[in-house]
């Protein structure tokens, strides 16, 4: 059973997945062990199975047309989470666990708050909004649940319980993926979408590693290397080159959707 799992997670995802869930699988047998769950001279089978090898292939950003035609084709709520990950760059929990209290719209301040791997303890950074992420932000405050404290949350059918139920998003595995069928594009995923965020600052803007790092709120810059392909105070002029950059390409003027070029150039 062990076995076929890391084999499934080597197949749909990467060697890498294989290697990360094996590693997690071995030390939950031997903590089952430890209390007793488990007889002690029991084999641990995670510990029988051989590492694969390391794949280091830089990850792919999400190419911008892709981008593009899966935006014009989602719901307008749909459209707002798209574009704050495109302006913020941020991981996808990072975004899904945002809560009304991460937002300050009176100083235009957002919190993301992130989970270190090895710790676990959370670290929470502070960012300036652009005008951009301020539109959509206010629109999704409008439609704020009357109970829920979450910015992004849907209504959705729970298969258990049998009913409707209304709460946060607990993954988007397949939220682009559905969006760019419809678009007829090639799939890509939201953490992709971090990535290009990072291919823009880095290609268009000339960000520096440094400030590319400060961005991904990364502690190690050979994590930011990874995204940034090797290159070499504050994330304002980050997400302010982002979020105009979308709104040009999405022809989004203060948050007003679809203004043809030629009425952006009479203005």
């Amino acid at each position: 059973m062990a076995q076929k799992y890391l084999l499934e997670r080597a197949h749909k995802v990467s060697n890498n997945s294989f290697n990360v869930y094996r590693k997690e699988g071995r030390r939950l047998f031997e903590w089952g062990k430890k209390q007793g769950l488990i007889p002690r001279d029991g084999i641990n089978p995670f510990a029988e199975i051989e590492k694969k090898p390391h794949e280091s292939g830089k990850p792919r950003s999400a190419p911008i047309d892709s981008v593009i035609s899966a935006y014009l084709v989602a719901t307008p709520h749909q459209k707002d989470l798209l574009l704050t990950y495109l302006v913020t760059g941020a991981r996808k929990s990072e975004i899904l666990k945002m809560i009304w209290d991460d937002i300050d719209f009176k100083n235009r301040i957002y919190a993301l708050h992130t989970r270190k791997y090895r710790s676990r303890t959370l670290k929470t950074t502070y960012h300036e909004m652009p005008t951009l992420l301020y539109k959509v932000l206010q629109r999704r405050f409008k439609k704020r649940h009357p109970i829920l404290p979450y910015v992004f949350w849907h209504r959705f059918w729970d298969r258990k319980l049998k009913d409707w139920r209304e709460n946060r998003y607990q993954n988007l595995n397949k939220f682009t993926d559905k969006l760019c069928k419809k678009a007829k594009v090639p799939p890509f995923k939201l953490h992709q979408l971090r990535h290009l965020a990072t291919a823009i600052l880095k290609d268009e803007a000339d960000m520096s590693l440094a400030k590319l790092q400060r961005f991904l709120r990364h502690d190690h810059q050979k994590t930011t290397e990874i995204y940034a392909g090797h290159i070499e105070t504050g994330t304002k002029k980050q997400t302010d080159f982002l979020a105009d950059f979308w709104a040009e390409k999405l022809d989004l003027i203060e948050g007003q959707e679809s203004i043809p070029a030629s009425t952006k150039q009479q203005k």
